[in-house]
């Protein structure tokens, strides 16, 4: 507050707890080191979607990781799994997913978010594969002639979990499993996207239709 966002005593600003809690506070104090502020009574206030979108991700590396992460809690994804899949060319350290999470702090602080999606510990595609039960859709994107995304989505309270595989797509095991999992194999489209790339355009998707805001053939 005082070195980057050059704040001054009397300012307010708004605390948020990353459960859905907010509150306005005004700066009291600036020293060195620390800064004091009196906080009015927090409140609740939501900014959610009105139905949880999971998804289950191939992260890529560095800076497009952190565009990734940004992007998805912007939109408003409540949750988000790592996910191991055979071709996955980055294995997820714990820095790795620590630094996730900060990215998701960041993003939130930047976009009035109060409620801070979830980054998980990775996972594996079986285990992934085997984890929602109660939802309203559970799609896989891969390359290759799949239906589009929009002809599975049908307008629903319930989750709706996606996964995102790596660029080098499913193998044929991967595929046997998503099936037996009863998966829905879609495409976006007939374009190779980046896994960030993909992974915005299906949570978007997901929102777009489950509002009831798309027209369904």
């Amino acid at each position: 507050m005082a070195r980057v966002m050059r704040l001054n005593v009397g300012d307010q600003v708004v605390l948020f707890d990353g459960q859905g809690c907010e509150a306005t506070a005004v700066i009291k104090s600036m020293e060195r080191k620390s800064v004091t502020l009196q906080a009015e009574t927090p409140r609740a206030v939501s900014r959610e979607l009105s139905f949880q979108l999971v998804a289950g991700v191939a992260l890529p590396k560095s800076d497009r990781l952190r565009f990734l992460v940004e992007k998805l809690t912007e939109i408003g994804l409540s949750d988000l799994y790592p996910v191991h899949w055979q071709r996955s060319s980055v294995q997820p350290r714990p820095a790795t997913i620590e630094r996730t999470r900060r990215y998701v702090i960041e993003a939130s602080k930047q976009c009035g978010r109060n409620q801070l999606m979830q980054i998980h510990p990775p996972v594996s595609f079986a285990e992934w594969c085997r984890m929602p039960v109660d939802t309203a859709a559970r799609l896989c994107f891969d390359t290759g002639q799949w239906p589009l995304a929009t002809a599975e989505l049908r307008p629903a309270d319930q989750p709706v979990w996606f996964g995102i595989g790596p660029a080098g797509g499913l193998t044929d095991d991967e595929l046997a499993l998503a099936a037996e999992q009863q998966w829905r194999m879609v495409s976006l489209g007939s374009r190779t996207l980046r896994t960030e790339t993909a992974a915005i355009a299906a949570a978007v998707t997901a929102i777009t239709v489950m509002a009831g805001g798309a027209k369904r053939g």
